[in-house]
């Protein structure tokens, strides 16, 4: 009954007793449900898409990608039933969002492609390397060969024994910081310039405040990544850890894994990816006032002109620094097609 509230607690739908199955793996609403009752992460519960679904969506992906273009109204209903999935294995949303953001995409005012031609933007009809990218991760999940499975699992322990572990941080036009924290504790802080990387890749300009947002997303994910190789608290367990900021654009983007922009759409596949795969769990995203963040704000401005004399403030002195990694294709998991 406990890990049955689990679920309900999860998908906050109601049961339907007289309907109900008996067993440790029922069916239920177009998804699997397995309770787990032994092993090292404890008691849960496993929600997995049903074989003979992932195959009829796999087949019509397929047949999606073997076309130049793709009908508007057959578009729209194969990513109304990936979203149907994407509700009960979160992960693939993020996915999803260059195929909604294509069909909000105004239709040609010229009509109808005329027969024995073909037109981009025509009324009935996309291109699909519009969609390519996201058809390319989608059929790869759905195959099981993306390094994360379309499961979702959820554990007792981890509603009874929250992670002690934090990550505040901060971005600036110049930079990002942050510190993790064990409690109220500080154990760790890191900092780093804009990379040349993040020029390329998204057009920054450093120094610009309009660019803040993109660099308030980057530092979100490498605060989490970063602080992974340190929370990890028990056997079997993955880093469990909470997210400070004081950009609600960046925590928005995060919690939901999608954004209509595309660098943050970015970023939310890449957060995505990583918890599908167990690199760690993100359990809330915490909105901070900036007064309240003031170590991270210090933190992210030592790029800035001027920044590189001023003394670190007492709490900071003497935290271990991370090495912030070097943001290349390799970092980006995601940016690519799946291998």
């Amino acid at each position: 009954m406990t890990v049955l509230l689990l679920f309900w607690q999860a998908f906050g739908f109601p049961f339907s007793w007289p309907k109900g199955q008996k067993g440790p793996e029922v069916q239920w609403i177009g998804a699997a449900l397995q309770i787990i009752n032994s092993g090292p992460k404890g008691r849960g519960v496993l929600v997995s898409v049903p074989e003979d679904k992932t195959t009829d969506l796999g087949t019509a992906t397929a047949e999606f990608r073997r076309r130049n273009v793709a009908g508007r109204r057959a578009l729209r209903k194969y990513a109304g039933q990936m979203s149907f999935v994407a509700g009960l294995v979160p992960h693939l949303r993020p996915f999803l969002s260059g195929i909604w953001a294509t069909l909000k995409q105004d239709a040609s005012s010229a009509g109808p492609v005329a027969p024995g031609r073909m037109r981009a933007g025509a009324e009935h009809v996309v291109w699909t390397r519009q969609i390519e990218h996201s058809l390319a991760w989608i059929a790869a999940f759905l195959a099981g060969t993306a390094g994360a499975p379309l499961v979702r699992e959820m554990y007792l322990r981890d509603t009874k024994y929250p992670s002690p572990f934090s990550v505040a941080m901060d971005a600036s036009p110049w930079g990002i910081g942050g510190v993790i924290l064990e409690g109220t504790r500080p154990i760790a802080r890191f900092a780093g310039a804009v990379q040349q990387d993040d020029v390329d890749r998204f057009g920054v300009v450093v120094g610009d405040h309009r660019f803040q947002g993109i660099m308030e997303g980057i530092g979100l994910l490498v605060a989490v990544r970063l602080s992974a190789r340190t929370c990890s608290w028990g056997s079997g367990a993955v880093a469990s850890l909470t997210v400070k900021s004081d950009s609600k654009a960046a925590l928005g983007s995060a919690l939901n894994l999608a954004s209509p922009q595309s660098a943050m759409n970015a970023i939310g596949r890449e957060l995505a990816f990583d918890q599908a795969t167990g690199d760690y769990q993100v359990r809330l995203y915490e909105h901070v006032w900036g007064v309240a963040n003031k170590l991270p704000y210090f933190l992210s401005r030592l790029a800035a002109p001027g920044g590189e004399g001023r003394p670190l403030p007492t709490l900071l002195s003497g935290l271990p620094e991370l090495d912030v990694p070097k943001r290349d294709d390799a970092w980006w998991r995601t940016w690519c097609h799946p291998t």
